[in-house]
């Protein structure tokens, strides 16, 4: 989000310089619906990131709140992946990373641009991880939109915030050939977990009051006597 903003100012910026003219009033009106754009939806993106790393009990939610720092939050809500036939560990560390070494100012700018272009592959594919994990189905329409214009992956993260998982987190590599999979939730596997939960929780309930009642019997015999 903070690439789309920056580079909107700069291609408007850029197109002043290359045709010798600056159109104030035309100027002005692009940075401000950019800005009003980039104010409105940011915030959403924050939010969304926050809830759904919560709800994966990852830690250092927070840092959803911090621009470049949720990057962190992005890779960290995974965890690991794999791509192609490589796994990846510590996610969220290298997307930082490439993300905060393309904003240095490096001696070598190809450095900076390798690093820049890692940390937006990284990216994307992480946005569309967790869109898998959570609208299976629309994955690749939401990265789709998403890559065309940025401003909308703010939304559409938020609007994931409170979806059940579909696909559940990677699970530990049980074929001996190194790489984590997926397992596969389907729609009754959340009914079939969401019945089970209910079910705990009444039988706790039942459970306390089966011992309230013991306690108050044991109370009230030994008060008879």
């Amino acid at each position: 989000m903070n690439d789309w903003f920056a580079d909107v100012i700069s291609d408007t910026l850029m197109d002043a310089v290359t045709t010798g003219t600056f159109d104030i009033a035309g100027n002005f009106a692009v940075s401000a619906i950019v800005m009003i754009v980039f104010f409105i939806t940011y915030p959403l993106y924050m939010i969304g990131l926050n809830e759904i790393s919560k709800k994966r009990n990852k830690s250092n939610s927070w840092m959803s709140f911090v621009p470049i720092l949720n990057r962190y939050v992005v890779g960290n809500i995974l965890g690991e992946i794999k791509i192609g036939n490589k796994k990846i560990k510590h996610l969220g560390f290298w997307l930082l990373l490439f993300t905060v070494v393309g904003y240095l100012p490096i001696p070598i700018p190809m450095i900076g641009k390798a690093s820049s272009m890692i940390a937006l592959f990284l990216y994307w594919v992480c946005i569309h991880r967790i869109y898998e994990i959570y609208k299976p189905t629309s994955a690749d329409l939401y990265l789709i939109v998403g890559i065309v214009s940025e401003c909308l992956t703010p939304i559409l993260i938020y609007s994931i915030r409170n979806s059940n998982e579909v696909y559940s987190k990677i699970v530990i590599d049980d074929d001996g050939d190194g790489i984590y999979d997926r397992e596969i939730l389907t729609s009754e596997d959340n009914e079939e977990r969401s019945l089970k939960e209910e079910q705990d929780q009444s039988g706790d309930e039942i459970q306390e009051e089966a011992e309230t009642k013991e306690e108050a019997d044991i109370k009230e015999n030994g008060d008879v006597e």
